[in-house]
């Protein structure tokens, strides 16, 4: 039995919506990484580095790694990450709204 393909309204939404959550838990990741790094845990459990915890503890491989590593470090500190603006209603997913400053 073939599956049926998402119509291309259904399918844009969903993908920007995954998008939107993708850059949401990215942003959370990183938040707790820092602190990770500040508290230096990663040492706690016998790494030597951020990055070596990252590979045994998250699962990750070389570069994704490293590119966690380095993008948490590019960040600023004050590393905080944004309110997930999903809203979902009987009508479908919408297009998050810009929050004001």
């Amino acid at each position: 039995m073939k599956k049926k393909p998402l119509p291309d309204q259904i399918l844009l939404e969903s993908i920007q919506n995954l998008a939107v959550e993708e850059r949401f838990l990215r942003a959370a990741v990183l938040q707790l990484l820092h602190e990770v790094e500040e508290r230096r845990l990663y040492s706690q459990l016998g790494h030597r580095s951020l990055f070596r915890f990252c590979q045994k503890e998250l699962g990750l491989n070389e570069e994704e790694s490293y590119q966690l590593v380095m993008g948490m470090r590019l960040r600023t500190p004050e590393l905080k990450p944004p309110a997930l603006p999903l809203s979902v209603s009987a009508g479908g997913a919408r297009k998050p709204k810009r929050r004001q400053p």
